[in-house]
């Protein structure tokens, strides 16, 4: 199994998001810890962008590091999942409470491949 690290150069706000991009044996894994709202959304949104722009076609999404995830970081994860569920990519995202909360009050997780862990979101996308 090889690793390799990137960490994005995000802007830093008031409120911090960390990023990290690990290439594993053909998964992008993308850890994002801190708050998502008004002020670091834009982070967010350029970590997502830089994740799509990665050559793998299995994409973990891993969220469990969030510990304030407002409106606008809820419509940038839905917007990521309509322009990452094409064919030829696999992709699934696992979520802190502060994450699957609002999105199961919205009732938006049924859209979303949610896995419980980083290991079965990793074997979810690389079963396709």
């Amino acid at each position: 199994m090889s690793d390799i690290r990137a960490h994005c150069a995000l802007p830093r706000g008031a409120t911090d998001v960390a990023v990290e991009i690990i290439n594993r044996d053909g998964v992008a894994i993308a850890s994002l810890s801190g708050a998502v709202d008004v002020l670091t959304v834009p982070a967010f949104s350029l970590a997502l962008k830089h994740l799509l722009a990665q050559p793998q076609p299995c994409i973990v999404l891993d969220l469990t590091g969030i510990d304030f995830f407002g409106a606008v970081a809820l419509r940038e994860l839905i917007n990521f999942g309509q322009i990452v569920s094409k064919p030829g990519v696999s992709w699934a995202v696992v979520g802190s409470r502060a994450v699957l909360r609002p999105l199961q009050l919205l009732g938006a997780l049924g859209g979303l491949p949610v896995c419980g862990s980083v290991h079965s979101a990793i074997a979810h996308v690389s079963a396709k």
